[in-house]
């Protein structure tokens, strides 16, 4: 069973028990400032990553199974830290200077330019309450299409940037290349403004979140109109240019609206310089490129979703679980696993760049990455606890069927050791860590924990699990 799939967010295809139930010598970066010089960008430090207290052995590790390809499809990691750049790596025949398809990417990006905007009152500030304007207000021009329906009166600047507009879209049950894809017929329209608008309202604005790249084209438009150029020329010369990034491309629609739903193309370098930003409160090198207040209010949590990371103002976020503890992030990311993960409480930046298409472990690769090899270099706390053996005798307590819905979680025993399977056919050993908490391991990489919890009478009564950003709860059948 996999979670519902959106072809250039977070939510691609998973192996859904790995969410819910399971659901050498050492080195250090070899980049050359000079390589960030020749794209006309101020170079990264670059410094070993024991230098800034971070662990090199889960890197050194990361590297290599990144060079045997034990990580498929990938292209890139680079991992930043306090502003130092600690460890990158290319793979694949890519590299720092090759260009990196973002795709949904670019909508955390258009976040930030949109953002730039609001500070220079092209549309209104903040603290004039734009983020109340309804779309009459927004798109005067389209009054007529927009009051053909009472109900979008409701719809603010808040749910377009948060994908709670209620608007009825579907960009998930065809294919992109597929007519009746949503995304795809607003794409090739000669007006896609006028085509989101037209949208009939299908649930109450603020109550639903629908992942919908044509609200991503509203901002576009908005920039462009305020600012009287391309939103990816007003991009050039406000976040681009501070930032020292002059090697990208961003693609624009038929229409000649730039592409913000899914166009840009950057380097993995200069994807850290964006996560960087954000990090550092919208200050690059001293220079103040996006207000500290639209920083904060875009990677806050807006919407909770059940299946997927929480969402803010164009940005993913959430507590991501790992190694018994939870730690904010937030990120921008794209179809294929495209990833810039910011933990401000590590500062840390890490950028994840991979296949686009065709590649269904894309957001597991990035969680993997995370899981097993950056976090524990990063905070000791977060490194996996050691195994303990348990006398087979206690192991039967946990054999039993578990359900969540439609999902289900069969531990069985086998002498001195104990499997899950999931209802998607999945299965993985349970490792004791002590206690009646477990670790599984799914297709060689995915690192889940279990814990098992009993009632008053000590009898087990359900386990939790949790991976990622998900923490899911299921009860013992009887």
């Amino acid at each position: 069973m996999t979670i519902r799939s959106k072809r250039r967010g977070f939510r691609h295809p998973w192996v859904f028990a790995a969410i819910m139930c399971a659901a050498l010598p050492l080195s250090f970066p070899t980049a050359s400032p000079a390589a960030d010089d020749a794209a006309g960008g101020e170079p990264w430090r670059v410094a070993p990553p024991e230098e800034l207290g971070v662990d090199p052995r889960p890197l050194e590790r990361l590297r290599e199974d990144l060079r045997v390809g034990r990580l498929q499809n990938m292209h890139s990691v680079v991992l930043i830290k306090d502003g130092t750049l600690v460890f990158e790596e290319y793979v694949e025949g890519f590299g720092r200077d090759r260009l990196q398809y973002t795709a949904s990417i670019s909508k955390s990006v258009g976040s930030v330019v949109f953002g730039i905007a609001l500070d220079r009152d092209l549309l209104s500030g903040l603290d004039d309450g734009v983020l109340d304007m309804t779309l009459v207000e927004l798109f005067p021009e389209y009054r007529s299409v927009i009051e053909e329906d009472p109900d979008k009166a409701l719809i603010t600047l808040h749910h377009v940037l948060s994908m709670t507009a209620g608007l009825e879209w579907d960009e998930e049950s065809h294919p992109y290349s597929d007519p009746r894809n949503d995304w795809n017929r607003a794409s090739r329209s000669d007006d896609p403004v006028r085509f989101v608008l037209e949208r009939p309202v299908v649930a109450q604005p603020g109550s639903e979140f629908e992942y919908n790249g044509g609200l991503s084209i509203l901002l576009s438009y908005l920039v462009e109109r305020e600012a009287e150029r391309k939103a990816d020329e007003f991009a050039r010369d406000v976040l681009f240019g501070p930032l020292g990034i002059q090697d990208l491309r961003w693609e624009r629609l038929p229409s000649g609206l730039t592409d913000t739903d899914g166009g840009l193309h950057l380097r993995p370098r200069d994807l850290a310089r964006l996560g960087q930003l954000m990090l550092d409160g919208g200050t690059w090198r001293d220079e103040k490129v996006v207000s500290d207040e639209w920083v904060e209010i875009s990677t806050r949590r807006h919407v909770e979703n059940r299946n997927s990371p929480d969402y803010g103002y164009q940005w993913w976020c959430g507590d991501l679980h790992h190694h018994g503890r939870a730690d904010y992030c937030y990120l921008a990311s794209g179809h294929g696993g495209q990833a810039v993960f910011v933990f401000p409480d590590f500062g840390i930046v890490l950028v994840v760049c991979q296949e686009v298409f065709e590649n269904p472990m894309g957001s597991l690769n990035g969680l993997a990455i995370l899981n097993r090899y950056v976090l524990p270099a990063v905070d000791p706390a977060s490194r996996p606890a050691a195994t303990v053996d348990l006398p087979s005798r206690f192991l039967d307590r946990y054999v039993g069927t578990y359900e969540l819905g439609p999902v289900s979680l069969t531990v069985s025993r086998t002498e001195d050791r104990l499997d899950a399977r999931g209802s998607d056919g999945t299965s993985t050993e349970l490792v004791s860590l002590g206690g009646h908490v477990f670790r599984g391991t799914l297709l060689g990489l995915l690192d889940v924990r279990y814990e098992f919890e009993a009632g008053a009478d000590g009898e087990i009564e359900q386990v939790v699990a949790t991976f990622g950003f998900r923490e899911s709860v299921m009860a013992k059948g009887r």
